[in-house]
């Protein structure tokens, strides 16, 4: 589900996961046999969506959801509204979505022979 779609039906209070690829997550996925390594909790403040996370050396942060993508995203225990357009509208409790980033625009044609020199 692209995050644009979902966040009108992300609430304060939602859980948020990431699956991590450094080493200590993949440590921590293996040792619970979980696909997530780290969780969150989503704030709707002022129309904007923003996690509170507790980060490893960074102690409790602040962060837009958008700059924390891709993320698993958890409604707290209730059934969604969303639009009609929205994939998400009408979904069970506790249903877990993957939240993504839309697709990147094509590169420019004129860019492909720069790019292949790097």
């Amino acid at each position: 589900m692209i995050y644009q779609d979902a966040r009108v039906d992300i609430q304060s209070g939602d859980l948020l996961a990431w699956s991590g690829r450094s080493t200590i997550g993949r440590f921590i996925r293996s040792w619970t046999g979980s696909t997530a390594s780290h969780v969150g909790v989503a704030w709707v403040v002022a129309g904007r969506v923003l996690v509170l996370e507790a980060r490893e050396g960074r102690g409790v942060t602040v962060r837009p959801l958008s700059r924390a993508l891709p993320a698993i995203w958890g409604p707290a225990g209730r059934t969604l509204a969303g639009s009609p357009g929205n994939p998400g509208a009408g979904a069970a409790r506790r249903t877990l979505f993957l939240l993504g980033r839309p697709p990147r625009r094509p590169r420019s044609p004129a860019l492909l022979p720069w790019l292949a020199m790097r």
